[in-house]
């Protein structure tokens, strides 16, 4: 599972109606869907949609280059406490900064799936979807969605 947040210069602008900036809504949506995350896990598996091993949960952020920062697993005997606080205290220090560079993000995901082929992989990717190229945005976006191994991909726009 990869959380991808938009991180450029851009994403210091407030976000649409209300008084916080792109990122820090970016952020705060994040936290909430990584808190849920645990209890749909599990979930998923009484319900036996999902198997019974870890789920590795990475956190990215892009601007000018793309930058991994957290990459964790969530259950199969992993303290999903301590992971999760792994992950909000590297998303808490996000900055602003950089040009957005879709291109990067879109590579490294592509390098990521290809690593394991056959697992399912989710993406969520927020952006306030000012993308510098935009035709080239959607033609990634399009490519990512076809892969047979990623199972979900979603644009939030937050602008």
């Amino acid at each position: 599972m990869l959380y991808l947040a938009h991180a450029s210069g851009l994403s210091n602008r407030r976000a649409a109606g209300g008084t916080s900036s792109v990122l820090e809504a970016s952020k705060g949506l994040l936290r909430a869907i990584l808190r849920a995350l645990p209890a749909h896990i599990d979930g998923m598996r009484a319900k036996g949609a999902i198997n019974q091993r870890a789920v590795t949960v990475r956190l990215w952020n892009f601007d000018t280059a793309t930058t991994c920062h957290v990459e964790v697993a969530l259950g199969a005997g992993a303290d999903a406490a301590a992971a999760l606080a792994t992950l909000e205290t590297k998303l808490a220090t996000l900055r602003p900064g950089g040009v957005t560079n879709y291109d990067s993000w879109a590579q490294q995901l592509r390098e990521a799936v290809a690593v394991q082929p056959s697992a399912l992989h989710s993406a969520l990717l927020v952006t306030d979807g000012g993308a510098t190229q935009r035709e080239r945005f959607v033609q990634s976006i399009e490519a990512i969605g076809a892969m047979p191994s990623v199972g979900f991909f979603q644009v939030i726009d937050l602008i």
